[in-house]
């Protein structure tokens, strides 16, 4: 067998792989997703709720969770259907499209995870600085992408301004996680001591974050100064894009006897026209994670 069709068949291979696993993730994030919009609507019709509207029935934190699934299945759901674009397309141009959109489809969702673990730090030390102009940043970031497409449909050299871009994007990333990072990992050790699950699972998430950024920014930098010619697959989606997209879908499941535990709970609370919490054993861990702890300023 000639090496240019053992070639040819090992990137098919290695398409396929990649496309059959992004599926999967689409359709966790869409099987999640759907399951968060049926308990919103259950909640919203149940006579006992006694809330009129979604945000009286959605704590902060599962409004972000379901945002986030929400996102991330729409970057999944852009990867699915570009790959095979990025692998086979003729023009240049629409290859450095369908491999650069999911990206920042990517980075959109992890915008909103790491501006969600930066909240929980300054609610925890009770600075203040952190706010929420999350839709606007959404707007803005996908605003200035739009602009350098049309900007390289003309002028190929453009390319890099794109690349650019979205390496200053998980740039800016890894730097606000790097600074969060430490102050949420001093802030959750007393609940380490405890074998706290939420903890571990959050520090987790951080530091992965941390290493992800990281090699994130450093691959697009390459396409700037000096762009590969040839790359890894494996490596460019499965290492920086697929793992720690899995590891976090993994972290932030609730299995079916947590969702039945807040189904079951929304109905009692509305009949007393509160919100729908968790049960008392995550009341108490999530407060207590929450807490500003007296070691932190020695840190």
């Amino acid at each position: 067998m000639e090496p240019s069709i053992m070639l040819s068949n090992t990137k098919d291979m290695e398409l396929l792989i990649l496309w059959i696993v992004y599926f999967f993730v689409f359709l966790a994030c869409a099987i999640q997703v759907r399951g968060d919009l049926i308990f919103h609507a259950e909640v919203q019709q149940s006579p006992d709720s006694g809330v009129n509207n979604r945000e009286g029935n959605d704590s902060n934190g599962d409004s972000t969770r379901s945002m986030f699934y929400r996102l991330l299945c729409f970057a999944a759901l852009s990867r699915t259907a570009l790959l095979p674009v990025e692998f086979f397309a003729g023009s240049a141009y629409w290859r450095m499209l369908a491999e650069t959109f999911p990206q920042m489809s990517f980075a959109s969702a992890w915008t909103l995870f790491v501006s969600f673990l930066a909240q929980l730090v300054d609610t925890a030390l009770g600075t203040g600085i952190y706010t929420q102009p999350r839709l606007m940043i959404q707007m803005i970031a996908y605003g200035i992408y739009v602009l350098l497409a049309v900007f390289a449909l003309h002028k190929n050299e453009a390319f890099v301004l794109i690349y650019g871009f979205l390496c200053l994007v998980y740039t800016t990333l890894f730097g606000i996680i790097l600074f969060y990072g430490p102050r949420l990992i001093a802030v959750l050790q007393p609940n380490l001591l405890r074998r706290s699950g939420l903890a571990f699972r959050l520090i987790v998430c951080c530091i992965l974050c941390i290493v992800a950024f990281a090699a994130k920014a450093v691959d697009l930098a390459r396409h700037i100064f000096k762009p590969p010619d040839q790359e890894k697959s494996w490596l460019k989606y499965g290492l920086l894009e697929l793992f720690p997209t899995v590891v976090i879908l993994i972290m932030m499941h609730q299995n079916s006897r947590v969702q039945r535990q807040k189904r079951s709970e929304a109905g009692m609370n509305g009949k007393e026209g509160i919100a729908p919490r968790l049960n008392s054993s995550k009341r108490k861990e999530t407060s207590t994670t929450l807490k500003t702890t007296p070691s932190y300023g020695a840190v």
